[in-house]
């Protein structure tokens, strides 16, 4: 057994001396005989001693004990282009679906490090690993939507550099789990051939690449909150194309999902299998860990000074 004072000792010490003297002095002032002061500052050492126990803060110590460690960083890639605000999404646009799945990631697999990188003609890291997940949600909602004049098309070759760069930082912890989750209706506007996401799939240990949208499509708001329209007036719409999406997931050696009216049942199935593959057991590692005791002497505190209560009310009532 240990201790671990909860006040520092001497100030401590020496206050409750002091009230332990004056107590002494009161109870030898009172009038009667030696036997009835006697018993009574009997009554108050019990007191005073469980006291000083609970400020000592005795502790048990265990030299060895099985640790589960959480290890593991998980790479959100967003695509953040035009359509990704088309209204065919579970809760809204498919933004809306992004930013919930994401969010019950996080919720779930608390103690993970989390990163976001988002991507349009461009890709850029939002947030880089960090256990801070308000951090991470401020950047999810810090992805506007790009104004439609200045869209300059979608390009799902662009994420591809920042994921392999957060891979080999995730990769520099010896043992850390990897899991990238990558976002995107598969819409490529800017005319360029998806290029082979292979390269970066020594840093996917596990993850998924997650479609959003309807197969029928869905409108656009511009911004401002006007439908987009093209130069002849129609209506602007915005379907879907898993087949790019399908060719990244089996570069990078994951599965394929849709996020639709099952989304809530999906993103939870990966959040367990993540959750299963995050934790390892280290076994017994030599390790100080301590346990407090001095909760016992707390809870003795509170009998001996319901019985005090007692005594004195029933002396009261005699």
């Amino acid at each position: 057994m240990i201790f671990k004072p909860i006040l520092p000792v001497i100030p401590f010490g020496i206050c409750t001396a002091l009230i332990v003297a004056l107590l002494a002095f009161l109870i030898l002032r009172r009038e009667g005989d030696s036997k009835k002061k006697a018993l009574i500052f009997a009554q108050i050492l019990p007191v005073v001693a469980l006291v000083v126990l609970i400020e000592a803060r005795p502790m048990t110590r265990e030299d060895s004990t099985d640790v589960e460690v959480k290890n593991t960083d998980v790479l959100f890639v967003v695509d953040s282009t035009v359509s990704m605000w088309a209204e065919d999404g579970h809760l809204g646009t498919r933004m809306d679906d992004v930013r919930a799945a994401c969010q019950t990631i996080m919720d779930d697999l608390q103690g993970a490090s989390f990163g976001l990188v988002s991507f349009d003609n461009k890709s850029r890291i939002l947030a880089p690993f960090t256990q801070d997940t308000v951090a991470v949600e401020d950047a999810l909602t810090m992805i506007y939507e790009p104004e439609p004049e200045y869209a300059k098309g979608s390009s799902l070759n662009a994420p591809l550099a920042n994921i392999q760069e957060m891979g080999r930082y995730s990769k520099k912890n010896e043992g850390r789990l990897t899991v990238i989750l990558f976002f995107s209706d598969g819409e490529i506007t800017d005319g360029k051939e998806l290029v082979s996401y292979e390269p970066a799939k020594e840093f996917a240990d596990y993850g998924a690449v997650l479609g959003v949208g309807s197969a029928e499509g869905g409108r656009m708001k511009d911004p401002d909150g006007f439908y987009i329209r093209d130069t002849d007036g129609e209506y602007g719409v915005s379907v879907p194309d898993q087949t790019s999406l399908k060719q990244i997931a089996a570069d990078l050696g994951l599965s394929f999902y849709t996020l639709g009216e099952d989304t809530d049942a999906t993103v939870m199935t990966i959040a367990e299998t993540i959750r299963e593959k995050s934790f390892i057991s280290t076994g017994q590692e030599e390790m100080e860990v301590y346990n407090d005791t001095y909760y016992i002497y707390a809870l003795l505190l509170l009998a001996v000074l319901a019985v005090e209560a007692y005594l004195a009310l029933r002396k009261m009532t005699l």
